[in-house]
């Protein structure tokens, strides 16, 4: 899909970094996600090495992120939402225990990604 003409260069050089810097924006969501007891387990009993862990569970993040900047398609922010909420999502937990897991999960991917980009 070609890029939109009407993108602010701002967008198109955020997507741009978060191409060239996938891994660690999925390591950012990674470190995040893994202050959940399922996602640490999840870490802790997989079978190959970190990369593939995060290219199986995590490299989607800065694929939509990017794809969403580079051509502002609201699409690809509903897609990175979603997968996000999948990720939170915890069976038999009362809402607002949910809604606070998911505040602290969002607020950590946000830390620990300004923390990746301000140490390149």
């Amino acid at each position: 899909m070609p890029a939109r003409s009407d993108v602010t260069p701002c967008h198109g050089e955020l997507a741009r970094v978060l191409r060239d810097h996938a891994s660690q924006f999925a390591e950012a969501v990674a470190q995040a996600l893994e202050e959940m007891p399922k996602w640490r387990t999840e870490a802790q009993n997989f079978g190959g090495d970190r990369a593939d862990f995060l290219m199986l569970h995590f490299d989607v993040f800065p694929q939509y992120a990017a794809e969403y900047f580079e051509h502002e398609d609201v699409t690809f922010l509903q897609l990175f939402i979603g997968e996000l909420i999948k990720a939170l999502y915890v069976p038999k937990i009362d809402d607002m225990a949910a809604a606070r897991r998911k505040r602290v999960g969002v607020l950590s991917i946000t830390h620990n990604f300004s923390l990746k980009i301000s140490s390149l």
